[in-house]
């Protein structure tokens, strides 16, 4: 039996091979030619024959091989760490042999993040501090100095995109070392200063486990006479990675903070 003649042009392989139609639609749309849209270095070439397309494996000479322009940037971020690194460790080994301790206080903060794309942040901190008499802080900037440790449970979006997608929220521990310098007036004070955070999980999502938390708070003492005098405190907080990651949307945190001398040095 013989099919009509127009069935016989809509049935095998003659559509493929002749339907101006179909090879206009082919060029409209580059998902019809991969080969357009993805790296050579990565996929190999792609070639079409009637039947689909295959991908052909890349060359022999191009196999592992990263191209100039990305190797550039990961010699570039390599150096960017190692600088990074470098001006955190010196600075606090010149201020070891100028500093003299005086109290050894501990704090408990809470604080929290603006909503926004990329979701929110939580933080619950208890902070470990030594503050005390430095001369090179007291000859430039007529303060005193300190250092803390601090511990943070942290709880923020999952997700990079926030809450867009419904993904819950994730448990993150941090750790941040701070230096700063601390302004005293009679009961009130200024502090300002910087440290590095590590963390088990990036922070924000899919950014960076390294940070610099950098921080300016204002505050004021109570009960100054007492042997435990209350310290209440807001302070602002800005944690970034510098650049060290191709995402560095940074995250602005509004903290609360309360806290208490445990220990005097030289009473």
């Amino acid at each position: 039996m013989a099919w009509p003649p127009a069935a016989a042009g809509r049935r095998g392989s003659d559509r493929s091979a002749s339907d101006p139609v179909q090879r206009a639609r082919s060029r409209r749309c580059p998902l019809h030619h991969p080969q357009a849209v993805r790296p050579r270095h990565l996929h190999g070439v792609v070639r079409s024959h009637g039947r689909g397309n295959v991908r052909e494996p890349p060359p022999a000479g191009e196999r592992g091989r990263v191209p100039a322009a990305e190797r550039r940037l990961i010699q570039f971020l390599a150096l960017q760490r190692f600088a990074t690194l470098f001006f955190l460790v010196i600075p606090s080994i010149a201020a070891a042999a100028d500093f003299s301790p005086r109290e050894f206080n501990v704090d408990f903060s809470s604080g929290r993040s603006p909503l926004n794309r990329h979701g929110h942040s939580v933080f619950r901190t208890i902070h470990f501090e030594v503050s005390g008499h430095s001369s090179l802080a007291r000859r430039w900037l007529r303060s005193d100095a300190g250092a803390s440790v601090s511990y943070s449970d942290i709880r923020q979006a999952r997700s990079w995109f926030g809450y867009r997608y419904g993904d819950p929220n994730d448990s993150v521990r941090a750790v941040t070392s701070f230096f700063f310098a601390r302004r005293h007036w009679q009961r009130g004070y200024v502090e300002l200063g910087t440290g590095p955070m590590w963390s088990n999980r990036r922070v924000p999502a899919a950014t960076s486990r390294l940070n610099m938390n950098s921080q300016l708070g204002f505050g004021t003492t109570l009960f100054t006479q007492s042997r435990v005098p209350l310290r209440v405190a807001y302070r602002f907080s800005h944690i970034s990675n510098g650049g060290l990651t191709h995402r560095n949307p940074g995250l602005n945190v509004h903290t609360i903070m309360a806290g208490t001398r445990l220990f005097a040095f030289g009473r």
